[in-house]
């Protein structure tokens, strides 16, 4: 890697730990394909989803969180009422039934098989930390 991607990775880390610092967690959203609104749409490629993940719950002894498919203010609250309610005590089991007082929508969280090869913050976040794997959820 060349000096100024070293120089913008090394502020960047910094960046995430002065939020988890501050709030406990970091939300890191990747930008994918738009998401189907459409009745009938046949987006079926999930590579090109939009998703966000947390970077920081994972040192509250909790798995990172990832959420696939919604829009940037969706994941954001989401992933946020979550990572209260795992402040707050509240542990998020793989197959649970988690639904929301303000959001319609139900989830089921999944284990993430390979979190290495998608939460690219987080794996930075803690292989400087830990040189080692850490659990995810979907």
């Amino acid at each position: 890697m060349d000096a100024a991607t070293l120089a913008w990775l090394d502020q960047e880390d910094a960046h995430i730990g002065t939020i988890i610092r501050r709030y406990g967690w970091f939300i890191q959203y990747v930008y994918g394909d738009p998401i189907c609104t459409e009745p009938g749409c046949s987006c079926s490629d999930q590579d090109s989803l939009p998703f966000a993940y947390t970077v920081g719950l994972f040192g509250m002894n909790h798995p990172e969180l990832l959420i696939f498919g919604v829009s940037q203010e969706t994941a954001g609250g989401v992933l946020n009422e979550l990572g209260d309610r795992i402040r707050a005590g509240e542990d998020l089991l793989p197959g649970q039934l988690v639904t929301f007082e303000r959001w319609p929508h139900k989830i089921v969280p999944e284990d993430v098989p390979n979190p290495g090869e998608i939460v690219l913050s987080a794996n930075r976040f803690y292989r400087a930390r830990l040189k080692s794997q850490f659990p995810c959820c979907s």
